[in-house]
């Protein structure tokens, strides 16, 4: 029972997976054709599309228009363009609109045979060769239609430069006399242009309307630049007329005038300069008659160069003379003061030179500015001899001034320092002086200080120290009352004992310190003295050398040391003490 009941299942089961299939297979063959109906109506309408596109662009009137230019007797370069476009014309109808034609047609048979694969291959390749095609077929009408207009272009433009020509034409005979020597050449450019104009209607005349259309831009321009050539040609005879001829005759007159009143110029032959701008204005003048403006404006621009710096000239000596009118006198009185100076600093060389020997070879200095101050003034009275007989340039002779003025205070001012110099020697003896009554004082001291002190004795080193700043001291003093002295020396020695005395005060103050401050820390050990033999011993050691050797310094750090054994504050209190005893004895 149980086994029929599963066969039975599994038949039910395996019947609805058929049919599930069934029906499956059913649903995507329908999609299948939807999408294949889909698709072919679509081609179909591109390819409609498509063969609308090809019929407008067989609308296009470009057999009319080639038609309508063969019938109008083209020539020269406007027939060579009309046959090239024609060509053009003819490779697109025997071969581009074929093509394009035969693949609307074979996509269309594909279509109908459901060969969608071909049939978009067709479509696709038809797309692209109609947009090359219509891309041709528009450059090809284009340029066709500016041929076919370029008659009636070349007309109106022609009319508008031949009116333009005309009141340029009438402007010019009417104005005639503002154009000078220009006239005629201005009127010979009128002659070219004319003969353009009938080149222009020649060329129209022929059917060669782009040859003309190049002759007529070839006539604007030419009109243009001359209507410039008209409006600045009287503004260069203004400019020569108004600005350099008047500059020009203001210049000769001022020059004439320098010459009266005796001005010569040195290396500068300013009448020449005038000519040279002279010519070069009528130079200028020849480019404004030859329409050369260009070169005109150059040479124009120079002769207001050379003018500015013909003038620059002039005025430089005029300054020059200026210049020397008011400083000549200064000059004369700066050098007689510093022949005066040397005159002065060679008696004072003289004077110092007895009683110091000199070291900055003065001497041969003072007579240096002698022999250079006596040459400048040969110079300066030949310049003025020539400035009398008004046979120099005031500019060289001002040169020579402020050349001299410069020497003249570098001279005096080496004198001054000179001077400065001699007069410190006195200053630095007298220094030298003071120095050596200070350190006698100094000396003096030092001893009251030690016999004060009331010490058994002074060490030998200290001894001999102070006997050779003694002698020093001597010597030095011995050597200042020589004839002449030599102050670097001297100076060299007075600083020398001055370091021995320094030295000699510390030792002489670490004496008495030592002194005293063995005698205060045995002083203090003498409470120890009875208890301790080490002290005792310390004790009697340091007072045999105290007494015996002078060595107060060695005496204190045997006593000290000892001391500090027992009592370790000691040494310092005892020394905190005579510290403060000392001070107040300072006060």
């Amino acid at each position: 029972m149980w086994r029929v009941t599963s066969t039975g299942g599994m038949a039910m089961n395996a019947g609805t997976g058929f049919m599930n299939l069934l029906i499956g297979i059913i649903i995507i063959a329908i999609i299948g054709y939807f999408v294949f109906y889909y698709y072919q109506h679509k081609q179909k309408k591109d390819i409609s599309e498509l063969q609308n596109q090809r019929e407008d662009l067989m609308a296009v009137p470009v057999a009319d228009t080639l038609y309508t230019l063969k019938n109008m007797n083209l020539t020269g370069q406007t027939r060579r363009t009309y046959e090239s476009w024609q060509a053009t014309w003819q490779t697109i109808t025997r071969f581009s609109l074929p093509e394009i034609e035969a693949a609307i047609i074979s996509a269309q048979q594909a279509n109908e045979r459901y060969n969608l694969v071909k049939a978009t291959k067709s479509i696709d390749f038809a797309k692209q060769q109609l947009k090359e095609a219509k891309r041709n077929i528009d450059k090809v009408y284009k340029a066709l239609q500016r041929l076919l207009d370029s008659e009636e272009q070349n007309r109106k433009k022609g009319e508008d430069i031949q009116n333009d020509y005309n009141e340029l034409r009438k402007n010019l005979l009417s104005q005639s006399f503002t154009y000078g020597d220009a006239l005629d050449s201005l009127e010979k450019r009128l002659s070219y242009l004319e003969l353009d104009f009938t080149k222009f209607h020649t060329l129209s005349n022929e059917g060669d309307h782009m040859e003309a259309k190049d002759v007529l831009s070839q006539i604007e321009t030419e009109m243009t630049e001359l209507n410039d050539v008209i409006k600045q040609i009287p503004e260069f005879y203004k400019e020569i007329k108004e600005t350099y001829e008047p500059q020009v005759e203001d210049l000769e007159n001022g020059y004439q005038r320098l010459l009266s009143e005796k001005y010569l110029f040195n290396d500068i032959d300013v009448e020449a300069d005038i000519k040279a701008i002279e010519d070069l204005i009528v130079s200028a003048e020849n480019s404004i008659k030859g329409i050369k403006l260009g070169d005109a404006r150059k040479e124009l621009d120079k002769v207001k160069r050379e003018i500015d710096q013909t003038y620059d000239e002039m005025e430089a000596e005029i300054t020059a003379k200026q210049y020397v009118d008011s400083h000549i006198q200064t000059v004369h009185l700066q050098l007689e003061k510093a022949l005066k100076n040397n005159r002065y600093g060679a008696l004072e060389v003289d004077r110092m030179g007895q009683n110091y020997i000199l070291h900055n070879n003065e001497e041969v200095k003072i007579a240096e500015f002698q022999s250079q101050l006596e040459e400048e003034q040969d110079k300066l009275n030949h310049y003025d001899e020539q400035l009398a007989d008004n046979a120099v340039a005031f500019s060289l002779a001002k040169d020579y001034l402020e050349l001299l003025l410069k020497r003249l205070t570098d001279i005096m001012h080496q004198q001054s320092d000179m001077m400065k110099q001699l007069a410190t020697l006195r200053q630095q003896e007298e220094a030298i002086k003071t120095n050596l009554d200070e350190y006698e004082i100094e000396l003096r001291n030092m001893k009251r200080h030690i016999e004060k002190a009331n010490i058994p004795g002074l060490p030998k080193s200290y001894l001999d120290l102070f006997f050779q700043t003694s002698d020093m001291i001597e010597a030095l003093n011995s050597e200042l009352n020589r004839v002449r002295i030599d102050l670097p020396v001297l100076n060299a020695k007075d600083e020398a004992i001055a370091k021995q005395i320094e030295r000699l005060e510390d030792l002489t103050d670490s004496i008495v310190d030592d002194a005293h401050l063995t005698e205060a820390m045995i002083q203090y050990a003498n409470r120890y003295r009875l208890d301790n033999e080490t002290i005792a011993l310390a004790i009697q050691q340091s007072l045999a050398i105290f007494d015996r050797e002078y060595d107060y310094s060695r005496s204190l750090e045997i006593i000290e040391k000892a001391l500090a054994k027992i009592d370790a504050e000691a040494p310092q209190n005892v020394r905190q003490s005579y510290q403060r005893d000392k001070a107040n004895r300072v006060l």
